[in-house]
């Protein structure tokens, strides 16, 4: 992609003359003044704006946003005075931004003026590509290069809220997304309430239709493959779509306009050194450029590089320890962020590097708890929880990685290529998730429905840990355990329960169960209590061994009083939605029954004997 050409100035002359006839020719000498009054981008907004929308479009965020800033500058009296200040969009999951960030004003501007004024509802930021022929929008880059802190300076930008009052969403994909939970996700987000989505075509219809007419903005932050974010991609015609990428082609797929960044000119990779090492960037010795240079200007590899400094080392060491790693990272595409990464691992005192090996226990793009952390820390090394949550703030001023809310909500982030250092360098990478579930057996014991409802980490992840730990077994007989199927509906919701059963594809029994509970799914979304029901009206009749097990378990251990079904009384997994005979529905808003079975069919439609409601 080819860097955006900068507006000639008789071409920013004639803007500003139009823009001043809008105004009523009572812009004056203050236009500059007002413009850069707005957050973030100032000037180039507008520049952006005529450089890659044109001049109709650069006027149209004049008139939306500029031009009544200019206008209470001017005291245009008396409707100056009582003109109301815009009102801020709330944000929803839109991350905090990082410490010592470095502005990017021009790409800031850019991006803002595509944001405001495209007629499409896409916008893409992606890395440079040299040689790339038409434009489209959107953030794309390699990784490490900065699309995710644009992205999220653009989400607090107050120009952007005021754009978009009905709400800015947040959604982390990554490699490997659990679809229904995000869609779920964006539900509540918006509506407040539990959603039933049967499967990720369902939710994007519906999603549809909540956003069709809303003014807000979706960010998908990391996508990989077009068929992760395109049941995400529900922004209507007044919202909009960004997204960030390492590839470009999924915004062509997306018709989102895409956006490139290019690695920090030198002046902004030695300001965030600078600002990282604690230094004046006026002062910063050739050493500092070199080591600049050897990061590739990429901003996750000199924050690191800056962190080191500020612990005592010095530019000309760290340059070394870089240089080092030029051998075992050599043509990797990432090298310069592992090469910082490995220099300032290999920093720190030796139990400490433990502990930051253990963090391999993250999941791709998930937020992990410090708490969960802190129960990790104490089975492997006995540290307590204040010594576990200094050691993170430590490991977090070195560039290792993020922390982010505070209580009970205080989680720890990891880049990308943070998480990828993390997991190439594990001796074991099966280890610190074994240690981490046995932390929790040693206080549950060994039945996982006894997991407490106020641990909002581990019952949706739990199936990603065993699988990580390598316990497939473990997690198949959780998968057909219907205390924890039971336990799991009651502390989250049907889409996680159901996105369990995505970790182990090729059983037969487990896509049954799946196919079972997603048939129940609108019954569930709202009684989780008719769960026994459910899949003994759907599984009961089916000769497998282990769907047999499950519904007898059901029988001895369900809560009482609840509906037995008898026969098969209710679709089976295998067949479509079908609509349910009157008897059926009958019998699935019985909630209080004596503790005697019912037996239904659709012909006798009668009790047993005996049977009482």
């Amino acid at each position: 992609m080819h860097p955006l050409p900068a507006p000639a100035p008789a071409s920013g002359t004639t803007l500003q003359t139009r823009m001043e006839t809008i105004a009523g020719g009572a812009v004056g000498s203050i236009a500059t003044g007002a413009i850069a009054a707005l957050s973030g981008g100032g000037i180039s907004l507008i520049a952006g704006l005529a450089a890659v929308g044109g001049t109709i479009a650069a006027l149209a965020v004049w008139q939306r946003i500029a031009l009544p800033k200019i206008k209470i500058r001017l005291g245009d009296a008396p409707a100056a005075a009582t003109l109301p200040e815009a009102e801020l969009a709330a944000l929803h999951g839109v991350p905090e931004q990082k410490p010592n960030f470095v502005p990017r004003d021009d790409d800031l501007g850019r991006v803002k003026g595509i944001l405001l004024a495209s007629d499409g509802p896409s916008v893409g930021i992606t890395a440079s590509r040299p040689g790339s022929g038409e434009m489209a929008i959107g953030l794309h880059g390699m990784g490490g290069i900065g699309k995710t802190e644009l992205a999220v300076t653009l989400a607090h930008d107050d120009d952007v809220r005021a754009a978009f009052p009905d709400g800015i969403f947040w959604l982390t994909l990554g490699q490997t997304p659990d679809l229904l939970p995000l869609q779920a996700s964006l539900w509540r987000m918006l509506s407040g309430s539990e959603p039933a989505f049967a499967d990720a075509g369902a939710g994007q219809r519906v999603l549809l239709d909540l956003f069709k007419d809303r003014a807000a903005l979706i960010v998908l932050d990391d996508i990989w493959r077009l068929e992760h974010a395109a049941p995400l991609a529900v922004a209507g015609p007044r919202g909009r779509l960004l997204t960030t990428t390492r590839d470009a082609s999924l915004l062509t797929a997306l018709g989102a306009r895409e956006v490139s960044l290019d690695v920090l000119g030198e002046d902004q990779a030695l300001q965030l050194l600078a600002n990282w090492s604690g230094q004046d960037r006026d002062a910063l010795p050739d050493a500092a450029k070199a080591v600049a240079k050897e990061c590739g200007c990429l901003p996750l590899a000199l924050a690191l590089a800056g962190a080191q400094v500020k612990d005592g080392r010095i530019w000309t060491d760290v340059l070394a320890a870089l240089k080092q790693g030029d051998l075992e990272f050599l043509d990797h595409p990432y090298g310069s962020v592992f090469k910082s990464l490995r220099a300032s691992v290999e920093a720190l005192p030796e139990d400490q590097a433990t502990r930051y090996g253990e963090l391999a226990v993250a999941l791709e793009d998930v937020p992990l708890p410090v708490a969960a952390v802190a129960r990790l820390w104490r089975q492997t090394a006995g540290l307590e929880p204040h010594t576990s949550r200094k050691l993170l703030q430590t490991f977090a001023s070195k560039a290792l990685l993020s922390l982010a809310g505070e209580g009970d909500a205080a989680a720890v982030g990891f880049h990308d290529l943070q998480y990828d250092f993390l997991r190439l360098n594990a001796d074991d990478p099966r280890a610190p998730h074994r240690a981490l579930i046995d932390a929790y057996r040693d206080e549950i014991g060994a039945a996982w429905a006894r997991l407490s409802i106020d641990d909002p980490y581990l019952w949706p992840r739990l199936a990603d840990h065993l699988l990580a730990a390598g316990w497939e077994g473990e997690l198949r007989a959780l998968l057909l355990d219907y205390r924890w199927l039971a336990a799991k509906l009651a502390a989250t919701d049907i889409n996680a329960l159901l996105a369990d059963y995505d970790r182990l594809p090729g059983d037969e029994d487990l896509r049954l169960i799946q196919q079972a509970l997603r048939l129940s799914a609108h019954v569930l979304a709202k009684q989780p209590d008719q769960l026994p029901s459910q899949l003994t009206g759907r599984l009961r009749g089916i000769e497998r061994p282990a769907l047999m097990a499950v519904v007898d378990r059901i029988e001895r251990e369900a809560p009482r009083p609840w509906l037995s079904p008898q026969t098969t009384v209710l679709t089976p997994p295998g067949g479509s939605l079908i609509a349910p005979s009157k008897a059926t529905l009958v019998a699935l808003e019985c909630t209080v029954w004596t503790r005697w079975r019912c037996c239904w069919t659709d012909a006798a439609r009668s009790l047993a004997p005996g049977t009482t409601r």
